[in-house]
């Protein structure tokens, strides 16, 4: 009876070991699988951030990670504030200032006469102010003949009377000196005013028949006078332009020759159309 109480209660005892063994493998190897599929889930990689978006305004918005910015070499500053002026290429050239430019013309009509030792002028010649460039040989028109031949009779006619007017003031007076010298009463004072008149009448005269003179040369063309009217550069420059060579006949105010400075230019610029400038804060000038 001893023998088999002892032996159930080893088999009792065995068996509880036993179960309790059983029972801690099960809850270990629980705990483990629970750990592991934690740790797994942990381990898992999180659906990634999108790098390209959009914010709430549509702005696009790019992201990265510091490891990204450090690889491209890219700094994050703050923006300072600046004034961006606009720019605008435009095409245009270079002109001479108007202001500057002066033309010799014709002050009648003639011939263009080259005079002194320097001749005509050429064209990129300097020419000081005032000096004469040539000459022009004055050619009388249509008009201006007829305008000589009215002024011509004129001048006659003003001859004819104070010659008349001479011979009657000396016969007045040639009278009066006999009136006077036969002691008859004509004083001392009238016979000096018709004297007076006498010479005025008779620088009347002369006056009238120089201006006759002057003007029937001129209306002859064999005894019209060979001098030449001088053409002055007026305030100098460089020669610009010849309209006109020696030997050309030319009408009145006809241009002859251009005059210009380039010691001040400006700037002829053409903007694309329908664009403005409202303010040029600087400007840059590229030649080519």
């Amino acid at each position: 009876m001893k023998s088999l109480a002892t032996w159930l209660l080893s088999v009792v005892l065995f068996a509880v070991i036993g179960g309790a063994s059983v029972w801690l493998f099960i809850q270990g190897g629980g705990s483990e699988h629970e750990e592991h599929d934690e740790h797994a889930a942990s381990a898992a990689p999180s659906e990634p951030e999108p790098v390209v978006a959009r914010d709430e305004t549509g702005c696009v918005v790019v992201r990265m990670d510091r490891q990204t910015q450090d690889r491209l070499g890219l700094e994050v500053k703050s923006l300072e504030a600046a004034l961006d002026q606009q720019t605008v290429a435009a095409y245009g050239s270079v002109m001479e200032d108007p202001s500057q430019s002066f033309t010799v013309r014709a002050p009648m009509a003639g011939t263009v006469v080259a005079e002194g030792h320097n001749g005509w002028p050429r064209l990129g010649q300097v020419l000081p102010a005032g000096r004469a460039v040539g000459g022009l040989a004055p050619q009388l028109g249509p008009i201006e003949h007829a305008d000589l031949a009215s002024k011509l009779a004129a001048a006659r006619a003003d001859e004819q009377q104070a010659r008349a007017s001479l011979d009657a003031l000396r016969a007045s007076l040639q009278s009066k000196r006999q009136l006077h010298a036969e002691g008859r009463i004509v004083s001392d004072q009238l016979l000096q005013e018709v004297e007076a008149r006498v010479a005025g009448e008779e620088a009347r005269l002369r006056a009238a028949q120089q201006t006759v003179r002057v003007l029937e040369a001129w209306a002859t063309p064999t005894s019209r006078p060979s001098g030449t009217l001088p053409l002055t550069g007026g305030k100098g420059g460089r020669v610009a332009e010849i309209l006109a060579q020696p030997g050309e006949t030319v009408d009145a105010a006809q241009p002859l020759l251009r005059l210009t400075s380039f010691d001040r230019l400006l700037a002829r610029v053409s903007l694309p159309a329908g664009q403005r400038i409202a303010r040029i804060a600087s400007v840059s000038l590229v030649v080519s």
